[in-house]
């Protein structure tokens, strides 16, 4: 049961980050982009020059919810192993 609602959580935690992340790359794409620049996923990996200063930051910690969701999926799928192995199945 433990197991099952901490599989649940790590899920809605991927999924609250990807969507909070590209709600705030939307954000800082249409807002906080310097003039003349176009929309480039290379931005969110290095984004200095692209964006203001708020729209740094912004695409930081949208880089940073998608790192810790790509983490809760990876530790989501090492629970399904775990328990598969364990025979809890």
């Amino acid at each position: 049961m433990i197991l099952n609602l901490l599989s649940s959580a790590l899920v809605y935690l991927f999924v609250l980050c990807c969507i909070v992340s590209g709600g705030l790359q939307v954000l800082a794409w249409s807002r906080h982009a310097v003039e003349g620049v176009s929309v480039s996923i290379r931005a969110l990996w290095s984004p200095e020059g692209v964006f203001d200063e708020i729209g740094l930051r912004q695409i930081r910690v949208a880089r940073g919810l998608l790192t810790l969701g790509g983490i809760a999926y990876l530790t989501y799928g090492t629970l399904l192993v775990i328990s598969r192995a364990g025979g809890g199945g």
